[in-house]
C-alpha cells in the first residue's frame, strides 16, 4: 500500500474521531448549560453548531476511507475515464445537443461568438459536408484517355477509369455511377471488370440487368449507367475497371464531375497531333495539384480529397 492512501485513510479516521468528540462534547455540555439564562445562548446556538460540524466531519471521514478502498477507487477511476479519455456520455447526447455543443466548441476554439448564427458557413458544413464523413469513398482513381483524330468533326476518344471503392462503417458504396451525357457510346463499346484486392479480375456482363442498369438516350446510345455492387458490399478496395471507346466532337467541353466522395486522383490525356489541350480543374486546391504537358501528353495528379460534383473540364484546340 502507497505511503500517500495511508496519509489519507489516517486523515479520514482523525476526521472521524474529531466528529465522534465533538457530538459527544455537545451532548456531555448540554447537561452543563441547560440551567441558567446566561447560558442559554450556548445550548441555544454554539452547542447545535458544534454538533453539526462534528457529523460532517465524521461523514466527511468515513467518505474519505471509503474512497481509498480498491473497489470504489477503481469505480471512480472507470467513470473519469468514460467521462475524460473515451467520451462515453456524448453517445447518450441527442443530436440538437451534440450540434449545440459543436458550435460552443468552435467559439471558445476560435475566440468567435459568431460561428454558428443563423445561416453561416457552418451550417453549410453541417448539413452538405458532414454527411460525407460517414459516407464510403473512392481511392487512387486512374484515368487513362487516348483521342484519336477522325473525320469531320469527330474524335474518337478510348477511355479506362480504374479506382478503389473503400469501406465507411465497413460497407462500400451500393453502386459504381458512370455518365455518358456528352458522350457517345454503345453497350458493345464498354467493358467493365471488378477486382477484389489481390484476386484475378471478373468481368461483368453489361447485358445483365441484376448486375447492370442501364438509361438509354435512344435505342442504341448510352446516357448513364449503374453497376450494382451489393454482392460485394463489404469487400474494402474493390477495384472497378471501366474500358470505353465513345465519340466526341471536336469543339465540345468535355466534363468529369465526381460522383463519390475521392481521394487522389491520376490522368493522362494522349493528345493527337495538330492539337493542343485547354484543361481546368474546378472546386479544387490548387495546392494539391500537379500538371505537365509533354511530347502531347498532359499528365495531371491530384494528392487530396475532392468533393462530389468537383472535377475537371477539358477541350481540344486545333493549331
Amino acid at each position: 500500500m502507497s505511503t500517500n492512501i495511508i496519509t489519507k485513510r489516517a486523515t479520514g479516521l482523525s476526521l472521524c474521531v474529531i466528529g465522534v468528540l465533538c457530538v459527544l462534547g455537545t451532548i456531555w455540555l448540554s447537561d452543563d448549560f441547560s440551567l441558567g439564562e446566561k447560558l442559554n445562548f450556548w445550548s441555544k446556538w454554539i452547542l447545535p453548531i458544534i454538533n453539526t460540524l462534528g457529523t460532517g466531519l465524521f461523514c466527511s471521514g468515513i467518505i474519505s476511507i471509503l474512497i481509498e478502498t480498491k473497489s470504489w477507487n477503481d469505480y471512480f477511476a472507470e467513470n473519469l475515464k468514460k467521462i475524460i479519455v473515451e467520451h462515453e456520455y456524448l453517445s447518450q447526447i441527442d443530436t440538437d445537443t451534440l450540434s449545440n455543443f459543436h458550435k460552443n466548441v468552435l467559439r471558445i476554439r476560435y475566440k468567435n461568438e459568431d460561428i454558428g448564427k443563423d445561416d453561416t458557413f457552418l451550417d453549410f458544413q453541417q448539413q452538405l459536408i458532414e454527411p460525407l464523413l460517414i459516407k464510403p469513398y473512392r481511392e487512387n482513381v486512374e484515368q487513362i484517355i487516348n483521342i484519336h483524330d477522325h473525320i469531320n468533326n469527330i474524335l474518337i476518344v478510348d477511355d479506362q477509369v480504374k479506382y478503389q471503392f473503400r469501406t465507411n462503417k465497413k460497407q462500400i458504396s451500393e453502386v459504381a455511377h458512370f455518365d455518358y451525357d456528352d458522350e457517345i457510346i454503345s453497350k458493345n463499346d464498354i467493358k467493365i471488370s471488378l477486382k477484389k484486392y489481390n484476386e484475378v479480375e471478373e468481368e461483368i456482363d453489361i447485358n445483365d440487368t441484376t448486375q447492370v442498369n442501364i438509361i438509354m438516350k435512344d435505342t442504341i446510345h448510352i446516357k448513364s449507367l449503374d453497376v450494382n455492387l451489393k454482392n460485394y458490399i463489404t469487400c474494402d478496395k474493390l477495384t472497378i475497371i471501366n474500358n470505353s471507346t465513345y465519340i466526341i466532337s471536336k469543339d465540345q467541353i468535355n466534363v468529369w464531375q465526381m460522383s463519390h466522395l475521392t481521394k487522389k486522383l491520376k490522368m493522362t490525356i494522349f493528345i493527337p497531333n495538330g492539337y493542343k489541350i485547354d484543361f481546368k480543374s474546378f472546386s479544387l486546391n490548387k495546392k494539391s495539384e500537379d500538371m505537365r504537358i509533354t511530347n502531347n501528353t498532359l499528365l495531371y495528379s491530384y494528392n487530396d480529397w475532392i468533393l462530389p460534383l468537383s472535377g475537371f473540364a477539358w477541350k481540344l484546340i486545333k493549331i
